[in-house]
Formats: structure tokens, sequence, C-alpha cells
């Protein structure tokens, strides 16, 4: 899907399957949000990087979004 949307120079958003690159790529930012956090209050923080799977021709930027809730409240 990505390979005709960029053929066709069209913007596009495609949601990865995790994996322990990627989580380690984002590592960074989640060191962030812990620096950042306050218990109280629900936290959210985004970022970017560039990757490239095993079977991808050319590195792509991916966004990472990562949430924290607020201590003793449910994620939502």
């Amino acid at each position: 899907m990505y390979l005709i949307a960029e053929e066709h120079n069209i913007s596009y958003t495609i949601r990865l399957k995790a994996n322990a690159k990627l989580y380690d790529l984002a590592k960074p930012f989640l060191k962030k949000l812990n620096q950042n956090s306050e218990i109280s209050k629900k936290q959210v923080i985004y970022g970017e990087f560039n990757y490239q799977a095993g079977s991808w021709d050319k590195n792509r930027k991916v966004i990472v979004k990562i949430e924290k809730p607020a201590e003793g409240c449910p994620n939502k």
C-alpha cells in the first residue's frame, strides 16, 4: 500500500506492528516522558525517527506516540 501511495505522491499513515527495534528507537521519547511526568496528570508525548524494515527498500519516517495515564486512573 505504501509503495502505491509513494508512487502517486500521496501522503499516508500506516500503523506499524510493534517490534524490538521500534521499541529501542522510541526509548529516548519514553525517557523524556518519564523526566517530565507529573504523577497526577495523564501524559502524552510524540516523536519521530527514520526506520527501515527488513523488507523495505528505503527508510521511512515513523511517528511515535507514548501515553502514560495519571496514577490511579485507567488509561483512556
